[in-house]
């Protein structure tokens, strides 16, 4: 009797933290994602992702110097 008693306060228990995870919202569009690229420079030095944005190949992602 105890572990059916048990039983169901698991049950239970599990459901309120599936029910509460599936109420989470979030601030980010369907499909979309921030692209942001984190580097660490040097003064004096050009680094690949700093040439690539002056090229034009990171037209949607943002450097972010470290």
């Amino acid at each position: 009797m105890r572990t059916r008693r048990l039983s169901r306060m698991m049950a239970a228990v599990t459901l309120i933290a599936l029910a509460a995870a599936g109420c989470a919202t979030s601030d980010a569009k369907s499909g979309e994602e921030d692209k942001v690229l984190q580097y660490l420079g040097s003064p004096g030095a050009v680094i690949l992702p700093e040439l690539a944005e002056a090229l034009g190949y990171f037209e949607t992602i943002k450097l972010n110097h470290s």
